[in-house]
Parts: structure tokens; C-alpha cells; sequence
């Protein structure tokens, strides 16, 4: 079975789209990976453009992440789960990268299960494509998730994703984003504050205690992306 994602021409037309719709279809096309959503094949009509993908039928990683018990209270991820999780999503950026793909959208939404239980990266409308050694500029992506190099307007690499990924990871556990910061109303997410948290304040672990997975995060957290674990390599052996 496959899942069918129908994009509606006008609003895409609208929303001036059309790029980033088009480098998801190319990036699906190119990538073969267990890891990352992969696309059967794609057709269109006079309204809509229809991606036929990979189905991914036991939701995205946030819903898994926020899942309460009978209580009510918001639970996160065992270290155990996290674990398997972060292992089969390193191997998709690890793809990714030796394809010369910066993902750019390392988030919890991103991540999809299948009815297995097992994971693949979605949605790479924002990747960019890079030539060896080469660097991008310019924000992409979601607040929370951005490396403090991307939100001081720096250039930036494959390093943008390994920061991402520790985000996620610590958001798997700690059922909340490492630099998170709430307006006076405590819902809606404050974009300055984040990304100022983002750039200048330290991570804080307040419900795991699993050594392995605080000492993977803290690397790769790491403000300065040249000290950052796997740092701007295309490879993540760093890492694995």
C-alpha cells in the first residue's frame, strides 16, 4: 500500500510553492534509502499534483512523543525507544548527506512510522543540494530546531543538521524542546526568545538520566558547529 500527498495547484501557485514542491519531488526521486520516505511516482491534473510515497501508517514522531497516559500527563519517549528511534534517523541523515542533501527540517513532525514501528524522515521540500565544500545561507526550517549559525545569519553546512537532530532528540525524551520559550499566555511559542535561547543558553535535562543519550545530545548541542560532534562531515561516523 502507498500513500497518496495531493498538492492543490492554486494554493501551491498562491503560496509561490512551486520550488520547494518541485525539490521534494527531485530529492524523492533521487534518495533509496530504508530511512527516508521514498517516492513510487508522481502524475498530475488540472488541479493537483499528486506524490505517491512510501505509507507511513502509525503517525509522526510528535504525536508518539505526546501520546498521555490514562492521566492526562505528557510522557515523552523511554530512553530505550529514543534510542531506536535516533539510530535509524541518523542512518537517513547519514543518506542524505552522502548524496550531498542538507535536510533543513530536522523536527519530530518529520519523522514517520510505519506500522512496524519503524522510522523515515519526510518532508524535504526545504533540503538543498551542495556541492562539495560548499556552504548556504539563509533561514529554513522551523525555530526550536535552527542552529544558532543559521539564525545569526552565518553560512552554514551539514553540521545545521546534527543540531537539529539533538533537538529532536532531546524533545523525545524530555517531551519539550531544549530552547522553547513560551509568550505570557504560555502557549504560543516566543520567537525571539527562542531563538535567542537558541544562540546563547545552555540545555537542561530535567526527566531523563540515561548517560548515553545526554552525552550524544551535549555534542551535539554544541553552539560552535567546529566543535559540534561530526561538525560540517558529510559523514555521520562521528556520530554512529
Amino acid at each position: 500500500m502507498y500513500a497518496c500527498k495531493k498538492i492543490d495547484k492554486k494554493k501551491m501557485k498562491k503560496q509561490h510553492a512551486e520550488s520547494v514542491v518541485m525539490s521534494e519531488k527531485i530529492t524523492l526521486e533521487a534518495v533509496n534509502s530504508p530511512f527516508v520516505v521514498s517516492l513510487t511516482y508522481a502524475y498530475e491534473n488540472k488541479n493537483q499534483l499528486n506524490l505517491v510515497m512510501t505509507l507511513m501508517g502509525a503517525g509522526d514522531l510528535r504525536f508518539h512523543i505526546y501520546e498521555t497516559n490514562n492521566d492526562g500527563k505528557k510522557k515523552g519517549l523511554s530512553s530505550e525507544r529514543a534510542k531506536f528511534y535516533t539510530a535509524q534517523i541518523i542512518l537517513g541523515l547519514d543518506h542524505l548527506h552522502r548524496e550531498n542533501i542538507l535536510y533543513r527540517d530536522m523536527k519530530p513532525e518529520n519523522v514517520l512510522l510505519d506500522d512496524g514501528g519503524n522510522v523515515r524522515l519526510a518532508d524535504l521540500g526545504l533540503v538543498c543540494i551542495l556541492k562539495d565544500g560548499e556552504q548556504v545561507k539563509g533561514r529554513a526550517g522551523t525555530i526550536g530546531f535552527m542552529p544558532p549559525e543559521m539564525l545569526q545569519s552565518k553560512h552554514y553546512s551539514y553540521g545545521a543538521d546534527w543540531f537539529s537532530l539533538g533537538c529532536t532528540i532531546f524533545e523525545m525524551v524530555e517531551a519539550k524542546g531544549p530552547f522553547v520559550s513560551k509568550g505570557k499566555n504560555r502557549r504560543k511559542l516566543c520567537v525571539e526568545s527562542t531563538a535567542e535561547k537558541t544562540i546563547y543558553e545552555k540545555h537542561k535535562f530535567k526527566k531523563t538520566e540515561d548517560p548515553l543519550l545526554i552525552d550524544l545530545v551535549d555534542k551535539l548541542l554544541v553552539k560552535d558547529v567546529a566543535n559540534r560532534l561530526a561538525g560540517d562531515e558529510k559523514s555521520a561516523e562521528a556520530i554512529k
